[in-house]
């Protein structure tokens, strides 16, 4: 990786082992399966240090060749960046709450708590970084002025954090963020999961273009069977992942912290969506829709706080953009927080349009 610190680029630049390490110390009651897997699928990681978008993927084969899981890790000082701000700030809006004040994000004055000025200053750059890559791989442009670290003055993702400091709370969440991630790749893996066929895909598409009548509706039939198809393998892989993670935890407080892992993986590849919309492709389920569904499986319970947490996250960056509005008869609890603002996303998508 260019541009690192020394420190910083040796705990980011992690070898296969690691990755292991960290996927089994995510469920450490499931070691052995993780290990077992591995060497059952021959699984090796392969590090891409040039994107710099969001990027993670596994090569899966219909063949017993080796398999990959390839880690972009460019984009992960962004995951440990919202990982600090999102503690930061929930924990402030949750103190606001507790002490009997309005609890809607709009009557916290973030601002004006100093305290607050580091995770203010991470988030808006981890999230204006995040739309400009998107817009501008949308646009065909090359990397133009990419800033892998935030700014001067900001806490440096993953440099060496003091025991209990907010730093190694940070490290904690997006290590078990990262470790959801990974999971989820490596139940594509594990559920011999087939990725589409991108030269059938145009070639459909080219045969769609031409074909005339009932030959035409029913390419077009094929082609969202397959759209269909992957938008499924992308949310089983997403509920297998999950599951791997959350149905060991032995107590609340450790469920706490996998789900929060969960939510937090989620809830950062949704991050744009309210400012630009959903990713325009009809093969990947929406990024918010990803998020609201994984955790609806795994907490029915919709006075848990995990759903703050999700609500709380969704409503900071709807009323960033002044999209956020209430319900109409108010909210029973924070999961119809959460709901109600999917939908406003949902409806909103100026990035596909």
């Amino acid at each position: 990786m260019r541009d690192l610190p020394l420190d910083v680029a040796a705990a980011m630049a992690k070898m296969d082992e690691d990755y292991i390490k960290l996927m089994s110390e995510a469920a450490p009651e499931k070691a052995a399966e993780v290990a077992a897997a591995v060497k059952h699928f021959n699984i090796s990681f392969d590090i891409d240090n040039e994107a710099a978008r969001i990027k993670f993927y596994a090569q899966h084969r219909k063949d017993r060749a080796a398999r990959k899981i390839v880690v972009g890790i460019r984009c992960l000082p962004r995951l440990w960046a919202t990982s600090f701000a999102y503690f930061k700030l929930y924990n402030a809006a949750a103190a606001v709450t507790q002490a009997g004040k309005a609890g809607d994000v709009a009557n916290v004055d973030f601002a004006a708590q100093p305290g607050l000025k580091a995770a203010r200053g991470l988030l808006q750059w981890a999230i204006l970084t995040e739309v400009k890559l998107r817009l501008d791989e949308r646009d065909g442009k090359t990397l133009e002025d990419f800033q892998e670290f935030p700014p001067e003055g900001l806490p440096v993702p993953f440099a060496p954090a003091a025991p209990g400091s907010d730093e190694e709370v940070a490290d904690q969440l997006s290590y078990m963020a990262l470790a959801f991630i990974l999971h989820h790749e490596l139940a594509h893996i594990r559920m011999e999961h087939i990725a589409m066929d991108r030269n059938w895909i145009r070639d459909i598409k080219d045969r769609i273009r031409w074909a005339k009548g009932q030959r035409k509706k029913n390419l077009v039939l094929e082609l969202q069977h397959e759209y269909t198809r992957y938008v499924l393998v992308e949310k089983e892989a997403d509920t297998e992942a999950a599951r791997w993670m959350l149905e060991g935890a032995e107590d609340p407080d450790q469920f706490m912290k996998r789900i929060l892992g969960v939510a937090i993986g989620l809830s950062w590849l949704a991050s744009t969506d309210p400012y630009i919309g959903p990713t325009n492709h009809p093969a990947y389920p929406p990024a918010y829709d990803r998020l609201y569904q994984t955790i609806e499986k795994f907490m029915p319970d919709p006075d848990h706080e995990i759903w703050g947490v999700v609500a709380f996250v969704l409503m900071l960056h709807l009323q960033n953009v002044n999209k956020w509005q209430m319900k109409p008869g108010g909210f029973q609890n924070a999961k119809e927080i959460a709901d109600w603002a999917t939908d406003i996303i949902s409806k909103d998508s100026r990035f596909a349009k």
